[in-house]
């Protein structure tokens, strides 16, 4: 039996094996592996090729913004607007654990970000 060698990603410094590591560690550092085709080989090793095919399909000319939501969207990381735009702006440096815990499972939306990981 052949076994399946998964692709990793590295995203500031942290090693991302699964879904739930990469959305902690999502920052604006995820368009670097999705521009790249990291993202679509470790979502391909995982079995997930048609969302492998839908991040591959992400326009290169679109924002940062744009392309955040886009990711998001597919991966349904039902992260809203505001954080992915503080994600862009620079005001929030990567999600953190507690952004992710204040997903409300009924609304799928953040509810009132109090990441730690601010710049100045």
């Amino acid at each position: 039996m052949i076994k399946k060698i998964k692709t990793d990603i590295l995203l500031q410094g942290i090693r991302i094996s699964d879904l739930n590591l990469l959305k902690e560690a999502f920052s604006v550092d995820v368009l670097e592996v999705v521009g790249n085709g990291t993202l679509a080989r470790f979502l391909r090793t995982r079995d997930m090729v048609a969302e492998a095919g839908k991040i591959e399909s992400i326009n290169p000319a679109i924002g940062k913004f744009e392309k955040l939501q886009k990711i998001n969207e597919v991966l349904s990381f039902d992260f809203n607007d505001e954080h992915l735009s503080r994600l862009v702006d620079g005001s929030l440096i990567q999600t953190t654990k507690e952004d992710i815990d204040k997903v409300s499972s009924e609304s799928g939306r953040l509810q009132g970000l109090s990441a730690t990981r601010l710049l100045n």
